[in-house]
């Protein structure tokens, strides 16, 4: 019914809300995702390149017109805007949402989203076919009810364009230290969006390694990761059919 779906929804966004509290105030995990750690840059260039690379090989830049992207969990700032920026020519319109007031206004303070919301991603604030880009990063992982992943995947496929596609990026193994959190094999992403043509690649050192790199992550890093099991993450595009 929908009362218990609000019930649900209103569980997750409190859950929500304490974990990201805790990561906010935890001095060890941000210790851990500080950009000055070589490994934790080392993974995002690789990030940003694949996400490029997929882009120029299976999407194309709206003709006349800016493109639209839209960050469903977008916190503080657009993970993906930067790559976006240089993989397209033209106008990158770029609009926000996340279901924790507090993460809207922190992003609302970075001036780097044109429009931001603060919103369930099963019910986004926003038209059909209206977006060119929905930009999906270490998201549906951390929604441990199926029925609300399910529903915020539908409402991401209603606001896409045909020829839009979601730009994906999430890990595929289980943490073990982190109870909040589940992996997002591709089997599972691609029932989540039926009809939306996919394309993947494994991505991103195991984190614990690459942080421990150091000054070898120049040359370790990119070594490391060419064996397959130790690529953690997928990046993916998963395109809507028709024409942009």
């Amino acid at each position: 019914t929908a009362l218990a779906t609000l019930r649900t929804i209103m569980s997750e966004r409190e859950r929500l809300s304490e974990v990201y509290d805790h990561y906010r105030r935890d001095e060890g995990t941000q210790s851990r995702w500080s950009s000055t750690n070589p490994g934790n840059r080392a993974i995002v260039d690789e990030r940003s390149r694949a996400t490029e690379r997929l882009l120029r090989q299976h999407w194309h830049t709206p003709s006349g017109r800016s493109c639209t992207l839209l960050d469903v969990g977008c916190g503080r700032y657009s993970l993906l805007a930067p790559t976006l920026d240089r993989s397209q020519q033209g106008v990158l319109d770029r609009l926000g949402v996340d279901l924790l007031l507090e993460r809207v206004v922190d992003a609302e303070r970075t001036s780097r989203f044109d429009a931001l919301a603060c919103a369930d991603g099963t019910q986004l604030p926003i038209r059909d076919e209206s977006v060119d880009l929905v930009a999906l990063v270490t998201v549906l992982s951390s929604v441990l009810d199926d029925a609300i992943a399910d529903a915020i995947a539908a409402d991401v496929s209603r606001v896409l364009r045909p020829g839009g596609a979601v730009v994906w990026y999430d890990f595929r193994y289980r943490n073990p230290a982190n109870s909040n959190t589940r992996p997002m094999v591709r089997s599972h992403v691609e029932r989540l969006f039926p009809g939306l043509e996919a394309h993947w690649q494994s991505v991103t050192l195991l984190p614990p390694v690459a942080r421990r790199l150091g000054k070898l992550c120049p040359l370790g890093y990119p070594a490391l990761r060419t064996l397959p099991l130790l690529r953690s993450h997928l990046v993916g595009l998963l395109v809507k059919p028709g024409v942009s």
